[in-house]
């Protein structure tokens, strides 16, 4: 829908293991700005879910699965808006950092906030799947920031 209201022409999309990857149709670019406004028009989705599935569980229309919902919406929407690589808080924050300063220095603080990030994510992730036993989301999360960061390093930012 962002897409579609910032008039951006697409080719198509790939799904791929880390992510989704939106093609471009060629001679089509997207401004700093345009591509802040769609990486946390994502995370809006999923945090404006939240209201109807709030007044649907007040109600007890759908009981625990609306609860359920409604936490996983909430849950989604606030891990995708940290700022760390790959996720939409990260290209968010990364393309407003390329308005501002230097790639070199953009790279930086993208990476030092994605291990601040990280080792918690990591400790907590862990520390539930030693207390569950099998509640692996979050320490998978921590596996996916860690492999996308690891890929990052290999690349240069895109600043223009």
């Amino acid at each position: 829908m962002a897409i579609e209201l910032l008039k951006i022409q697409v080719d198509r999309i790939e799904f791929r293991l880390f992510g989704i990857n939106i093609v471009l149709k060629k001679g089509t670019t997207v401004s700093y700005r345009q591509e802040i406004l769609l990486a946390l028009a994502g995370c809006a989705a999923n945090l404006l879910a939240c209201i109807p599935l709030y007044v649907l569980y007040k109600f007890g229309i759908g009981g625990k699965f609306t609860g359920t919902l409604l936490l996983f919406n909430l849950l989604l929407g606030g891990f995708n808006l940290m700022p760390v690589v790959s996720l939409d808080g990260g290209r968010a924050l990364e393309s407003y950092l390329c308005l501002k300063t230097n790639y070199q220095k953009a790279e930086r603080i993208i990476m030092i906030l994605s291990l601040i990030f990280l080792i918690p994510t990591a400790a907590a992730g862990f520390y539930i799947v030693m207390q569950t036993g099998y509640n692996i989301s979050l320490a998978a999360a921590a596996v996916y920031i860690f492999v996308a960061l690891v890929i990052k390093s290999g690349k240069k930012l895109s600043c223009r």
